[in-house]
């Protein structure tokens, strides 16, 4: 168990065909005592999970993320007669306590016990971690297969709004959340939000914030998802770019500060709500003309 093997699948679950294709790619590796799922929402990992349980014979468990779970779980796979995967979902928002804890079962597993963590970001374990196991990777999907899924989902969409799915959506989960905003309607709010840039005060940033889901355990009602939120601002600056809008330093600096605050956001436990409002400011400060020094 201490060296690190990555296997990368490009992990497709969204249709039938899709999962025979990650079922046969599971079949034909080993599996090992402990399991690293890397990927973001809505990529398969609770499926690869799901499928690793089906090929050990192991029931399925879904642990809880917090250091007393961890310590019960590790204490209840010490007593099994029978395989049990033990699956950690959102293991991102796990504590230094909690991953520690888990350190020191992975190291010498008990012998009925499989372990899965699933992550967004390898960034948010411990390097320590990542040495134990083998790292599956899940490749992005493609623009083709976003398009091909949105279809699946409404048939009567016209060449525009897929254009702008494959654009602006980077997982099915997006694709679904953007179909249930309605597609004109929050190309609408992000399109103000671009085009009032220069009169953006503190208050309007509060206000634009408040729209977006900053939550990271589950989706707030009537709010946008923020990654959406940062795909569609993104294009929308590079055709005022285009059009002659901004100039090259501008956008330069409005490039960067939207590589920042995607990093930052995906940091466990930043207050992003106050990340957002500091990123809406500072793009105010770099269209409206203040000292960008």
């Amino acid at each position: 168990m201490g060296t690190k093997s990555k296997t990368v699948y490009y992990c497709k679950v969204v249709d039938n065909m899709m999962q025979e294709k990650l079922k046969n790619q599971l079949d034909q590796m080993n599996i090992a005592r402990f399991t690293i799922v890397v990927g973001d929402s809505a990529m398969g990992c609770e499926e690869i999970a799901k499928r690793i349980a089906t090929r050990c014979n192991a029931t399925f468990v879904d642990c809880g993320i917090k250091v007393d779970d961890v310590r019960n779980i590790i204490s209840m796979a010490y007593k099994q007669s029978s395989p049990i995967a033990y699956v950690f979902k959102n293991s991102d928002l796990m504590s230094p306590a909690a991953k520690n804890a888990l350190l020191k079962v992975i190291e010498e597993p008990p012998r009925q016990a499989y372990f899965i963590m699933i992550l967004k970001d390898k960034a948010n374990t411990l390097a320590t971690i990542l040495s134990r196991g083998v790292v599956i990777t899940l490749n992005p999907y493609t623009a083709k297969e976003l398009r091909q899924y949105a279809l699946r989902k409404n048939k009567t969409l016209n060449k525009t709004q897929l254009n702008y799915i494959e654009n602006t959506c980077t997982t099915p989960e997006q694709v679904n959340l953007l179909l249930s905003y309605g597609i004109e309607e929050f190309y609408e709010f992000v399109e103000n939000v671009v085009d009032y840039l220069p009169e953006v005060t503190i208050t309007n940033s509060l206000k634009i914030a408040g729209r977006l889901n900053l939550k990271d355990k589950e989706e707030e009602q009537d709010k946008y998802d923020v990654g959406l939120f940062l795909n569609t601002y993104t294009n929308l600056v590079l055709d005022k770019f285009l059009d002659g809008v901004y100039d090259e330093e501008q956008i330069e600096l409005i490039m960067n500060s939207l590589l920042t605050i995607k990093s930052r956001l995906r940091v466990v436990g930043i207050n992003k709500s106050s990340l957002v409002k500091q990123w809406l400011m500072r793009q105010w400060e770099i269209v409206g003309g203040e000292d960008i020094a």
